[in-house]
């Protein structure tokens, strides 16, 4: 009897760490600044994620 397996998503990065993607931000930090990136040093790891969501739509036109 052949098993379906879920499909999920991980990650994998050059230091070892690995886990589960499904929560994984990809965020083009080309036009941050020195302070976006101390926004980011001075947020704790739970607020991380939404500190940098909030630098990228600040820094990303989208236009209509």
């Amino acid at each position: 009897m052949n098993k379906k397996v879920a499909l999920k998503l991980a990650y994998f990065a050059e230091d070892g760490n690995y886990g589960p993607a499904d929560k994984l931000e990809v965020i083009d930090t080309a036009k941050w600044t020195a302070g976006d990136w101390q926004k980011i040093e001075n947020a704790s790891d739970s607020e991380r994620v939404s500190v940098a969501k909030a630098i990228d739509k600040k820094r990303t036109y989208y236009p209509l």
